[in-house]
């Protein structure tokens, strides 16, 4: 049986825009599939708790997931990935965020009534702003100092900055952002600290250093493989093989004992009671006892 909408009922209720909308709804009949659950921004309808977070943040995933995937790809060491997480999160502790945990001012140290945020520490202040005019190239920057900081880290990780005889930027870039926070903090938390006066130079010697680790770390000696079974081997000629120990209670009563194996895998074993001494008197004893026990059969 074929079913329809009502609109003698709807059409003094509903906007014309919303009727028309409707239209190309077919009510459910028996020739029509029965209506199912589905989840509008999850994969083929389905539930994922991704797909809640998305919606949450208003952000689709598509951006951020090719953005982490260049994030954890980076040739650098694993802090200095880590390192991005927390900055792209907004959970480095900057004088903003602090200052929202009523833990002090906002302001920057080093430019007075400037608020201190993510992008300001590390692109805006005037204690890394050298250096960024020093690498960035010309046609790159005014691309990269007029972005917010999502774009500011996407345009960065992705190689669209241009930089001065820079061949890897995404991975100068992460390492760059790191060491001006180690220097930042240390400014703040050890006295006398000096930050290097080349900054460029020092970045660049932590990244090929490290690249350079990487490298040697991934080679390989290939060596033959050989199958080795591993057993007792017995003594060649009239040799004989002897194992003493000894032993100690909490009452510093002790013994000695000890097992003799000849060249033709024959057992031959002793043990013998010592009395109160401590344990390196009876490992020493069971030694003597072993030897002379052996002398005694003939060894």
């Amino acid at each position: 049986m074929k079913k329809n909408w009502n609109w003698h009922i709807l059409e003094g209720w509903l906007p014309d825009l919303l009727l028309k909308k409707m239209l190309a709804i077919t009510p459910f009949d028996d020739v029509n599939d029965e209506d199912t659950r589905m989840w509008p921004d999850g994969k083929h309808g389905l539930f994922f708790v991704k797909s809640v977070y998305n919606m949450m943040c208003n952000s689709s995933g598509i951006v951020d997931g090719n953005s982490w995937n260049t994030t954890w790809q980076l040739n650098t060491p694993e802090r200095v990935r880590y390192f991005l997480w927390l900055l792209r999160h907004g959970r480095l502790m900057t004088n903003a965020r602090k200052s929202r945990m009523t833990l002090g001012a906002p302001y920057c140290p080093f430019c007075s009534d400037v608020i201190e945020t993510e992008l300001h520490v590390f692109r805006d202040c005037s204690q890394c702003m050298a250096l960024w005019l020093h690498v960035v190239g010309s046609q790159s920057r005014e691309l990269f100092f007029n972005s917010n900081l999502q774009q500011w880290i996407n345009l960065n990780l992705n190689g669209e900055i241009e930089g001065i005889g820079i061949s890897n930027w995404p991975t100068f870039w992460a390492t760059a952002c790191h060491s001006l926070w180690k220097w930042r903090n240390k400014e703040a938390h050890e006295e006398n600290y000096q930050r290097p006066m080349q900054p460029y130079i020092e970045i660049s010697r932590y990244a090929r250093d490290y690249n350079l680790d990487v490298k040697v770390d991934n080679i390989v000696t290939a060596l033959p493989k050989m199958l080795v079974h591993i057993k007792w081997r017995p003594p060649g000629g009239i040799w004989v093989v002897l194992n003493t120990d000894g032993a100690i209670k909490d009452t510093c009563l002790a013994g000695c004992g000890g097992l003799i194996r000849g060249s033709s895998g024959e057992w031959l074993g002793f043990a013998k009671f010592l009395g109160s001494c401590n344990v390196l008197v009876a490992e020493l004893w069971g030694v003597l006892e072993g030897l002379q026990y052996a002398w005694s059969l003939g060894f």
